[in-house]
């Protein structure tokens, strides 16, 4: 597939040294994904940060065949987390948090060319729903201090 328009190599390939470059900065972001994956409450601007962070160098990867659903799963097993540290931690988003939410989930819609080109249905959907992570926290907040207004 020629990706001229998006690689600055002939024919859209990286060539080798670059992408041993590219796989090690790939392990560095993994480990530092899978250590806040490993915790149930994690800083959400720096778990977005890495998930931006790895938008740059998947494309550039020859090895992966679809970095757009690799990507989109990436950020829908973040709001799963999300969602589950709202409701099942009982740790709703702070005002920095879903200013931040809602910025990439801007910048990322906006983002138009390239493998990972945010155009598709499935794209919207997945950036759609991070957005909407605001409402989902304003509800479980809702919700919450109804259970304690009833308990009082």
């Amino acid at each position: 597939m020629f990706q001229s328009y998006h690689s600055p190599w002939p024919l859209g390939h990286t060539p080798l040294e670059r992408e041993k470059v590219l796989l090690g900065y790939q392990y560095d972001l993994e480990r530092d994904l899978g250590e806040l994956q490993a915790c149930n409450v994690f800083p959400v601007e720096r778990y977005l940060d890495i998930l931006d962070q790895m938008m740059r160098f998947i494309p550039h990867l020859n090895e992966i065949e679809h970095p757009l659903l690799l990507f989109l799963s990436l950020v829908q097993e973040f709001i799963g987390r999300t969602k589950a540290r709202i409701s099942m931690w009982g740790m709703a988003l702070s005002p920095d948090e879903v200013h931040c939410i809602t910025y990439y989930a801007n910048q990322w819609l906006q983002r138009r060319g390239g493998a990972l080109d945010m155009g598709p249905p499935e794209a919207k959907l997945v950036l759609y729903s991070l957005r909407e992570l605001e409402s989902y926290n304003e509800q479980a907040l809702a919700i919450r201090m109804g259970s304690r207004e009833c308990a009082i």
